[in-house]
């Protein structure tokens, strides 16, 4: 069976290309194993820096988990602001909240930068709330947002059709 990533050969209708083998000797400043997108990110910075560097990987670059996503960058967690908070403060609610937000920054600015050839597209999102709990999660939220002095804006179930033109949701978060 030969790994490839779905979305590089199906969607983008691009043929896998495999490099041979890594073989000899090769000298590097820096070796870096698998070409995800963290790994990608550090032979950008290290290169950036005047270090040569070295990346490999068994597949394609982005190939595992990095190209098996959506594709979405999101600075959201399995955890809303709400819960974040109660569990770290919020000091450490700050730095996970924010430090989220400028690894989707880097990544945005980096395929700017660069003039990466990405469907890159800003989206809006919303944390909805819904059945008899919906109406708490969404205010516990948006009381979480306010008290980090962040932007938010709350809807109320009556206005969310006009929002989202469905039905069903107690209220959400933007």
């Amino acid at each position: 069976m030969r790994l490839q990533d779905w979305w590089f050969t199906t969607l983008m209708g691009t043929p896998l290309r495999l490099e041979p083998p890594l073989r000899g000797d090769r000298r590097t400043d820096v070796l870096i194993v698998g070409a995800g997108a963290a790994g990608l990110a550090a032979a950008m910075r290290l290169s950036e820096r005047g270090l040569d560097v070295t990346v490999i990987d068994q597949n394609v670059c982005g190939g595992s988990s990095t190209g098996k996503s959506a594709g979405f960058l999101t600075p959201d967690s399995e955890l809303e602001l709400s819960q974040i908070l109660r569990r770290y403060g919020p000091g450490g609610a700050r730095d996970l909240w924010e430090g989220a937000q400028w690894g989707v920054d880097r990544m945005v600015s980096t395929i700017r930068d660069h003039a990466i050839d990405a469907d890159l597209q800003k989206q809006d999102c919303l944390f909805l709330g819904e059945g008899r709990s919906g109406p708490k999660e969404v205010a516990d939220e948006i009381a979480a947002r306010r008290s980090m002095g962040y932007d938010v804006r709350g809807y109320t179930a009556a206005e969310l059709p006009s929002v989202i033109g469905a039905r069903g949701f107690t209220g959400a978060v933007r």
